[in-house]
Order: structure tokens, then C-alpha cells, then sequence
């Protein structure tokens, strides 16, 4: 059902003044600010929907891509409609109207049904981001490298390591990670949607998620693609594909590669990774070398927090996926990190022979 506004009470002149802040494509001129606060949301000021709200008004999301902010506000309403059994739409009007985005009406409807129109919202996001950013003329000259695993497999150690290689060779090319690779912002949202503390619906968490894919995509990966650089990213597409399916919730790899698309559609429809590594790890291989982390890092994060069945879950996914298509190369994380990077520089050189950029040594 659409809420009361009772339940979530809007300042009726932050509403009124959003003229530009409508279902036509039009969006606010105004830049995120804390006027927002006059969103009366201090009732469930621990919640998802709170959290996401805060930040949205937070100094932080002034460096925002417009994207990212719309891929939060439909997170937002995904949190307040699983909270509080509905969205109100004075208080969805206000946000687009201080966060300078696209006002969906239909976006309260879609997610009022039982369980909530996964397809329609998807759609709905892709028509707000669409009228908020042209497509753009963008031509990747480098290519994008993914490396995949369940926590603790190594990931960002050997995409460091393999980037540091390929740049001893000659090669041009950029490492990153897709939660959090893009500045202060990313870290900031990839802290959000890792913390512990909140429990976000199966949507809610797909949309954050992407919202963070798109700062990484936007601020680092294109710009060094268009560049001519190869990009190695712990991270990307298939851990969308391996860790979000919610069966239940009706969240299936359709919706997600929906919610995927948006990400890239304005740049490079369709981009996948050439190449991606998955760092084939044993889950109790892995938790030993999460309890062999410094005392700082070891901080246990919602992922890591779920349980043997989740992460047994994540395993199984990954060696299903590497079956279905030719860009995926399963690698044994076991060995030790030096021998394992160069297994994945000798692996990569095809792709490098075929692009004509580099042979490795």
C-alpha cells in the first residue's frame, strides 16, 4: 500500500518546491543538501531506510555520480516499502527533489505488491537514469578483467599483484575494486551496505550494491578503458550473479542483470568482462585466512557474518558458473600468492597477444 503520510511526515515545502523533481524526466537543480532534514524520519533513525536517507543528505553524496544517487533513492524506497509496508509519496517526492533526481510515482505502486514487482522497479530505474543521463559516445581501447571469489580467496591481493606485474611488462593498467574503488564515496557506501548492524531487504541491498558498481565504473573504469588501460577489478558482474539471488523474494539473475545493465547503459551497454579469474578456495581454507588477519581487519562484515550455509552457498555458485561460459578461468587459490600470479599473467596473455598490447615474460 502507498503510506499515510502520518507515517512518514514530509515538510510540505520541501514538497512544493520540487517542481523539477517529476515523473517526466525533469530532475531538482539543486545539488544534496540537509534539507532533507525536514524529512521527519527520526522514528526509525536505526534503520536501512534511515541510513540511506542520511547519507543521500550527508556532504559526502555531493560527490556523487547523478546515477549513483538515483540507484539510491530507489534502494531507499525499497527499505521504507520492506519497514514500513509501503512508500509515501510526498516523502519520495521530497528526496528526488533534494538529491536532484527522478520522480517515479509508479515506484511506490511496484513495490506495494506481494512480493514486490522486481521487473517493474528494474524498469522503472532504467527510465529515471536514462532521462537523468544521455547515453554518451565511449569506446573501451582497454579491456576489463575480473576477479572473483568468496571471501578470503585472495582477490584483492592478487589483482594488486597482477596489476604491479603487468605494469612491470609495459602494460598499461589500472587495479580496483567494485565495492569501493572510487574515493571517499565509494568507501563511505561500501561501509553502509557491509555494516552489520542493518538488515536490508533483498532489492534494497541488489540497488546499494550497484549504486557503489556505478561510482567504480564511472570514476575509474571508463575513464582508464576509454584510455587505452586495462582495468583488473576485484569484482564485478558475477559476484551480483553469485551473491544476491534471493529465489524467495523473486530476485533472480534476470532482475539482477537488469539491475546491472543501468550501471554501464549510458557508456557501454552490455559490458562484461573479458576475462575473469575465479579464485577457487575451499571455505575452510578461507576462514583460516580471515582468523590470520591482523587485528585491525579483522573486523567480521554482514558478508562474512552469514553463516557456513551462505558461504558453502557462494562456493557451489561459482563452480556452477564457470561452466558457462568461455571467459571464465578457474584458478587454485591454494598455492602460494607469488606462484598464483604468475599462473593468472600467463593466463591473461592471450588476451593481451590478441588485443596486441603486450607478451608477457
Amino acid at each position: 500500500m502507498i503510506r499515510s503520510p502520518a507515517i512518514l511526515a514530509v515538510d510540505s515545502s520541501a514538497a512544493s518546491d520540487s517542481n523539477s523533481a517529476n515523473s517526466d524526466g525533469g530532475s531538482s537543480s539543486e545539488p544534496p543538501s540537509s534539507a532533507l532534514a525536514h524529512t521527519h524520519l527520526h522514528a526509525h533513525s536505526h534503520s536501512s531506510a534511515h541510513a540511506v536517507a542520511a547519507f543521500l543528505t550527508s556532504a559526502v553524496a555531493g560527490q556523487l555520480d547523478p546515477v549513483t544517487r538515483q540507484y539510491l533513492v530507489f534502494a531507499w524506497a525499497c527499505e521504507q516499502a520492506a519497514q514500513q509496508g509501503g512508500v509515501e509519496l510526498g516523502a519520495l517526492h521530497a528526496l528526488c527533489a533534494q538529491t536532484a533526481t527522478i520522480f517515479k510515482p509508479d515506484l511506490a505502486e511496484a513495490l506495494s505488491a506481494a512480493p514486490a514487482h522486481m521487473g517493474m522497479v528494474a524498469n522503472l530505474l532504467a527510465q529515471a537514469c536514462a532521462a537523468l543521463v544521455p547515453a554518451q559516445d565511449f569506446v573501451a581501447q582497454g579491456r576489463l578483467i575480473s576477479l572473483e571469489g568468496g571471501d578470503g580467496s585472495g582477490k584483492t591481493t592478487q589483482a594488486q599483484a597482477l596489476a604491479a606485474y603487468l605494469a612491470a611488462q609495459g602494460v598499461p593498467v589500472v587495479a580496483t575494486r567494485a565495492l569501493g574503488g572510487a574515493g571517499s564515496a565509494g568507501a563511505a557506501l561500501r561501509t553502509l551496505i557491509l555494516d552489520p548492524s542493518y538488515q536490508w531487504s533483498a532489492l534494497g541491498e541488489a540497488l546499494l550494491t550497484a549504486s557503489i558498481y556505478r561510482e567504480t565504473f564511472v570514476k575509474i573504469m571508463a575513464p582508464a578503458l576509454a584510455a587505452g588501460h586495462h582495468v583488473i577489478t576485484d569484482r564485478w558482474l558475477d559476484t551480483l550473479l553469485v551473491y544476491l539471488p534471493q529465489a524467495a523474494d523473486g530476485l533472480d539473475e534476470s532482475i539482477l542483470r537488469q539491475i546491472y545493465d543501468i550501471v554501464v547503459s549510458d557508456m557501454a551497454p552490455g559490458l562484461e568482462p573479458e576475462l575473469t579469474f575465479i579464485l577457487d578456495l575451499p571455505y575452510t581454507a578461507a576462514l583460516a585466512r580471515r582468523a590470520g588477519r591482523s587485528e585491525g581487519q579483522n573486523r567480521t562484515d554482514r558478508n562474512e557474518g552469514k553463516g557456513d550455509s551462505f558461504h558453502q552457498t557462494v562456493f557451489s555458485r561459482y563452480q556452477a558458473l564457470a561452466k558457462t561460459a568461455p571467459r571464465y578461468a578457474m584458478v587454485d587459490a591454494l598455492q602460494p600468492p607469488e606462484v598464483l600470479t604468475h599462473i593468472l599473467a600467463q593466463q591473461l596473455q592471450p588476451v593481451l597477444i590478441h588485443n596486441k598490447i603486450a607478451t608477457l615474460v
